[in-house]
């Protein structure tokens, strides 16, 4: 795939070389050189947990831009339905869903919506959650503002100047006159105190930094003026938070983001030169040590010392 802006990229061809660096394989350089090594060579189960974050990003969005993206990339699973006709022909049915019947209706959905995100139709993380969770972030005219007349998850491709890696990044929202990003983030704790573990136990910094490196080195925006995170809680009440990425770690994951990648460039490098690619070839954890023989100090936790 050649640098450049693809906006109208499927999600499925976005994901297909994962020898351009996403923020997805940038994480696991975070680990280790290794473990992005494993990433770029070894099938990755699919998360099916995403489909409901998705599908709600794709309900919130046609709500502020009048699109139809929820109806062609989602579909709502019938489980009440499946339920009653799995009841109607075993009444004293303990387990529902493990019911013959209803374990064949819902593999007939999945197979009529292949590649579509499945979310289900009651109970939580559902349809009617995605219902509530859309009209509660709307009723704030500040999110409201900052959603509409945006374009979403426009594809970017570009070349890192210091690796020669080609890299690639897919942000949630932007407005582009404005020069603003908006990661949209579904949780169970939006709050400051929640939403900060989760960032950082994810790694959500360095993705928005790729996401605006991304951004203005494709020309989509000059320059990044703000970027926001939208954390939105998956449960009642369905609170949610709007967050700002201060400067100051703007610029400290900057280097961050450089350095990581730096690991992915050795590991694209390793790999490229292997007659038969293997992770098992590729720099473990002993790449941090500060001596040639890769062996690390264990640092004893000052909870195990008390």
């Amino acid at each position: 795939m050649n640098p450049g802006i693809y906006k109208d990229l499927s999600i499925e061809d976005y994901h297909k070389d994962k020898f351009l660096v996403s923020s997805t394989g940038l994480k696991q350089a975070v680990r280790s050189t290794r473990d992005f090594a494993f990433y770029l060579l070894e099938e990755q189960q699919q998360k099916t947990y995403f489909d409901f974050g998705n599908a709600f990003e794709l309900a919130i969005m046609d709500e502020v831009n009048g699109t139809t993206l929820f109806k062609d990339e989602a579909a709502i699973c019938k489980t009440a339905q499946w339920s009653k006709a799995a009841l109607a022909e075993k009444p004293d049915l303990k387990t529902v869903k493990a019911s013959k019947i209803y374990k064949e209706l819902a593999k007939e959905f999945e197979a009529a919506n292949f590649g579509k995100y499945l979310v289900p139709d009651t109970g939580p993380q559902s349809a009617e959650s995605i219902e509530s969770m859309v009209k509660s972030c709307l009723e704030n005219d500040t999110v409201k503002r900052l959603l509409t007349g945006t374009e979403y998850q426009v594809s970017l491709v570009w070349e890192d100047k210091q690796t020669g890696l080609k890299c690639k990044t897919r942000p949630d929202v932007c407005r582009t006159k404005k020069n603003v990003l908006v990661d949209i983030k579904t949780t169970i704790d939006a709050s400051p105190q929640g939403f900060a573990r989760q960032a950082a136990k994810l790694d959500y910094p360095l993705q928005a930094v790729m996401q605006c490196i991304g951004a203005v080195e494709t020309g989509l925006i000059d320059n990044v003026a703000a970027y926001y995170w939208l954390a939105v809680e998956k449960g009642e009440p369905f609170n949610f938070a709007l967050y700002e990425f201060q400067q100051d770690d703007l610029e400290y994951f900057t280097d961050a983001f450089h350095f990581y990648l730096k690991r992915c460039a050795t590991a694209i490098d390793a790999i490229l030169k292997m007659d038969t690619p293997s992770f098992t070839k590729v720099p473990s954890y002993g790449e941090n040590a500060d001596n040639k023989f890769g062996v690390l100090q264990l640092e004893i936790p000052l909870w195990y010392r008390k």
